[in-house]
């Protein structure tokens, strides 16, 4: 019986989301002609996803950041491994000047040549020499860009002292797409690797790393964080003008325990409920209980488009509007790591929200909801079709990262329905093209 209502449930939902994926498709089917470089020279490779004839391995990387002119530069070494004969290698590198690249070859290094195609913040570099399959290569590239001003990538940030006093940091966030505006990268979650990062700073400033088992080695100028075995880094503390915040406090949460935490946000009146858990797939309560973070949110409502901030340092607690709201959305602009759950009717504001108005929320804060949805889903304190029926709004969407994030999701639901026997809505996606666009959102050997 849940079975049947289940697929009912789906059925009715892909009535109305088969015309909104038809229009999505539409909407980003690339053009498979050959794009140019901002040089003038054609790139052969025409798709937003990197090719998959090469893969890192290892990345060795160094940044000095300058918190005076608020600029960086850096040194990464990636090792390669490739998988079919190539003479090209294709990474992702955004608003970043490149001024050396070498590939560190067996018979000897070489100049590459650089192409660059802002539209996928991709770099190609040209080998006059070809890459042998089955044989491992190292590239080295030299490279400078300006911290961001955004919350994305390597950007500059600030913090009020207990006497007042304003300073300047620097932090990175990672997650999603964003480490490609630190360093040249393969910034797709496929692309894993390990990480070897050595931050060069001046000894009157100092270096903070959230990441568990972190061995760090000081030296006048130069601390070494090695053996970091993950792909997305994330350093991010704001810290709220006004209060006084402990500091090496709210880094230990983070650095001396695994994973990341899942705020449930609940909206009564004007008092807006706040719990955190750690956020695992998992039956095992042992594996969830006695974590605790202080965790820096940030937060909008429909009656303010200001960011709010509260530090959430308990397992629960109660922040007080100054108004009732009808909406109101955390993790501004992906700025934390951490996910939302919106607790009693909270989804269905938001979905009301994505339906009339969805431009009132950042394009990245609509690709953190869609993709905080599913995840839910997947750990079932979210219904599937609540996620179906947020996705609906994408056949208005403009924004690449919440297109990219809504395919992302409904690719793998694809999957499902041909695992649990579903031939009429396997039919119905089919039909919509989702899965046979191809061209720049996919290749066929991703579905």
């Amino acid at each position: 019986a849940h079975f049947l209502k289940q697929k009912y449930i789906l059925k009715t939902t892909w009535t109305n989301l088969q015309t909104t994926l038809q229009l999505f498709t539409t909407e980003w089917h690339f053009s498979l002609e050959i794009p140019l470089t901002t040089n003038g020279q054609p790139l052969t490779w025409a798709r937003m996803r990197l090719p998959k004839t090469i893969s890192p391995l290892h990345y060795d990387l160094s940044l000095h950041p300058n918190l005076t002119t608020l600029d960086f530069t850096g040194v990464v070494r990636i090792d390669l491994d490739v998988h079919e004969d190539t003479s090209v290698v294709v990474l992702h590198a955004k608003k970043m000047y490149i001024s050396s690249a070498l590939l560190l070859a067996p018979a000897g290094t070489r100049v590459l040549q650089v192409l660059e195609y802002p539209r996928f913040h991709q770099l190609a570099l040209m080998s006059d020499v070809v890459l042998t399959k089955g044989r491992k290569y190292e590239v080295q590239l030299e490279f400078a860009a300006n911290l961001s001003d955004s919350y994305h990538g390597f950007y500059k940030s600030s913090y009020r002292t207990s006497t007042g006093e304003v300073r300047v940091m620097a932090s990175t966030q990672f997650e999603a797409t964003f480490a490609r505006g630190a360093f040249p990268c393969f910034d797709e979650p496929a692309f894993k690797a390990n990480f070897t990062i050595r931050i060069i700073r001046e000894p009157r400033h100092i270096a903070i790393s959230n990441m568990p088992k972190v061995h760090q080695h000081s030296g006048s100028l130069v601390e070494n964080y090695m053996d970091v075995k993950q792909q997305i880094m994330f350093n991010h503390v704001k810290w709220y003008s006004g209060d006084e915040l402990d500091v090496r406090a709210i880094m230990d949460t983070w650095m001396l325990q695994e994973g990341f935490p899942l705020v449930t946000v609940e909206v009564k009146g004007r008092e807006v409920r706040l719990s955190q858990e750690r956020f695992l797939r998992t039956d095992n309560p042992s594996l969830t209980e006695g974590f605790l973070w202080q965790i820096p949110l940030t937060y909008m409502t429909s009656t303010s488009c200001s960011v709010h901030r509260f530090l959430l340092k308990t397992k629960s607690d109660v922040l007080y509007l100054p108004e009732e709201v009808d909406w109101v959305k955390f993790n501004v602009n992906m700025s934390g790591y951490y996910m939302v759950h919106y607790g009693g009717g909270g989804w269905n504001s938001i979905i009301s929200l994505l339906h009339h108005n969805h431009t009132a929320l950042s394009g990245n804060d609509r690709a953190s909801l869609i993709h905080n949805v599913f995840q839910l889903v997947s750990v079932e304190k979210v219904r599937l079709d609540t996620a179906l029926e947020l996705s609906l709004y994408l056949s208005r969407e403009t924004e690449i990262m919440a297109v990219w994030q809504g395919f992302g999701e409904l690719v793998p639901l694809y999957k499902l329905m041909e695992k649990r026997d579903m031939p009429e809505l396997e039919n119905q996606m089919k039909v919509c093209g989702v899965f046979c666009c191809g061209g720049a959102m996919f290749n066929s050997t991703d579905v």
